[in-house]
């Protein structure tokens, strides 16, 4: 059985723009992948379940692996994953954190770094200690001393 990996994202569109303006880096979004598909919040879509490989626009993509987590832990991460599916995307989690007031939480939407820090902390995988889950940004999950950097891909 495989395991979930975290894909980070360094994405050309304007939204990806301000994600790094504000977070001061190259990553503007994360997702978990989970054989060939994967779960990610979007704006304009919300979560949702596509196949790998599906994007937009163009992007690098950095898979990495997630110590400590067993094949196990993985399923019960995607079910959990799989339960957030339809779910509304957090706007205002994200309008809060880009002018500077913080996240917002809300508890039936989420935006995509919030969503996979969530996801994992249902097995006990924390990738940012000492933030919420509404606190941690792409960048953060990305710098995370528990991922191991897999491969890099150009789409």
């Amino acid at each position: 059985m495989p395991f979930i990996k975290l894909i980070s994202y360094e994405g050309q569109t304007s939204y990806d723009w301000t994600v790094r303006a504000r977070t001061f880096s190259k990553i503007t979004h994360s997702a978990l992948r989970f054989e060939e598909e994967k779960i990610e919040a979007m704006p304009f879509v919300g979560v949702r379940k596509i196949r790998w490989g599906a994007f937009p626009a163009p992007y690098k993509a950095y898979v990495h692996g997630i110590k400590g987590l067993t094949e196990q832990m993985s399923k019960e991460v995607w079910e959990w994953l799989l339960t957030q599916e339809g779910k509304g995307y957090d706007y205002w989690g994200i309008f809060g954190y880009t002018i500077g007031l913080g996240r917002i939480q809300h508890k039936n939407k989420w935006f995509c770094s919030e969503l996979c820090e969530a996801a994992l902390r249902q097995v006990n995988i924390v990738l940012t200690p000492g933030y919420a889950p509404c606190k941690v940004s792409p960048a953060r999950l990305f710098n995370s001393s528990l991922l191991v950097h897999e491969r890099t891909i150009n789409f």
